[in-house]
């Protein structure tokens, strides 16, 4: 299954990122996985594998469609619900899991009680060596989006996030991925660079220039270059 993409940024972005600004590339709290659904028993595939192991083996719990813990940023363990109340909130790292689907077969809901984000574009990541990279993490082999899909997916997903960061951090991924990854040409289509650029506000690509520590003309550059290629 596709990893999360968190980590494609951090070993295609992170040393370039680092030897110029001096810091990490930015952190994230998500981690997305992805699945391609296809036919065949819902409560035996894959998806339904990946609930059981973060709720029974993890120590995840089901927030609508994510799952969340909450670990100890001291000590690095998954805390119980109740433990946690009683901590201040510095020592809570909230680490959520997304697991995003290329399609939503029938009777979903009715299967696991809520419906996942999908992405079509997932299906390509499992069809196409060309369009998934490949890495080793978590004791396994895993498969990414190459840096051009992760840019389609950012582009297209952008219009629909309804909360400024959110936004604001996929202007980031996508200007971080632009400058310092060498993505393929993406040959944009018309009508998700004009749903991009409608949605984007003036304000964003100021904040996203701030997050990254580069100065905003750098930023608007890699955007629009993305945006015409």
């Amino acid at each position: 299954m596709p990893g999360a993409s968190r980590l494609l940024y951090y070993l295609l972005v992170n040393e370039p990122y680092k030897a110029i600004t001096g810091r990490n590339y930015l952190g994230s709290r998500d981690v997305d996985l992805g699945f391609s659904m296809g036919a065949g028993d819902l409560r035996t595939s894959p998806f339904a594998h990946a609930m059981e192991v973060l709720t029974r083996d993890l120590g995840f719990r089901p927030i609508s469609f994510r799952f969340m813990k909450e670990i100890d940023s001291e000590t690095g363990e998954t805390l119980d619900p109740d433990i946690a109340k009683r901590l201040p909130m510095y020592r809570i790292f909230q680490m959520y899991v997304d697991l995003v689907v290329d399609s939503v077969p029938g009777h979903f809901r009715e299967t696991f009680g809520f419906v996942p984000p999908d992405e079509p574009l997932l299906s390509r990541v499992f069809a196409s060596p060309e369009d998934r990279v490949e890495a080793r993490a978590f004791r396994t082999t895993i498969w990414m989006p190459t840096p051009s899909m992760l840019l389609r997916m950012k582009l297209r997903s952008f219009p629909n996030r309804n909360k400024e960061h959110k936004k604001v951090k996929d202007l980031a991924d996508i200007a971080a991925l632009q400058l310092y990854a060498r993505p393929r040409p993406l040959g944009v289509e018309p009508e998700v660079r004009r749903a991009f650029e409608d949605a984007l506000e003036n304000d964003e690509m100021e904040q996203a220039s701030v997050d990254l520590g580069l100065d905003r003309a750098t930023v608007e550059t890699a955007v629009q270059t993305v945006l015409r290629r």
